[in-house]
């Protein structure tokens, strides 16, 4: 069963909640859509504003959201272990290494995640070549937190 198949089957088993959200809920138009506020990024020294998707567009992402979490908390972990090492150590000066790695596929898995989000918005092409990292590290998290708003919060809980 996928994704989208649990939405329609969710909908379709409750054909009264869904007619009496839609007595409460007013049919949004396009322009309704369209005046809601993005999300403002910069990206190659340019603000951008990137539109904010559907709940059902969101969730869609939501797998590559978690795949970013465990890589957040496979970090997180590697940066624990290194408190108290001696900095003499090879051991602990490998685990430096690795932390190392580890923290440029979390900024990459972020910024992919970004991408993903965007790309109706954006030309994933150009903006690789003309943005900074730092950037797209910035845009990467204002969309994360737009789709899970304590996600900062946990993510610096750990840093």
């Amino acid at each position: 069963m996928t994704e989208e198949n649990v939405v329609d089957e969710t909908v379709t088993a409750q054909p009264e909640a869904v007619e009496q959200l839609t007595e409460v809920v007013p049919e949004r138009t396009d322009d309704d859509i369209q005046t809601q506020a993005g999300i403002e990024v910069v990206l190659a020294g340019k603000t951008i504003e990137i539109p904010i998707l559907s709940y059902a567009r969101s969730r869609k992402l939501r797998p590559k959201f978690i795949e970013w979490q465990e890589v957040a908390g496979q970090v997180a972990a590697e940066a624990k272990r290194l408190e108290g090492g001696a900095d003499g150590d090879p051991a602990h000066f490998n685990a430096i290494v690795k932390a190392a790695k580890g923290q440029y596929v979390f900024v990459d898995a972020a910024i992919d995640l970004f991408f993903l989000y965007a790309a109706d918005a954006i030309d994933k092409a150009i903006v690789e070549d003309t943005a900074t990292q730092e950037e797209l590290w910035d845009a990467s998290q204002a969309v994360i937190d737009t789709i899970v708003p304590l996600s900062s919060k946990m993510v610096a809980k750990y840093q």
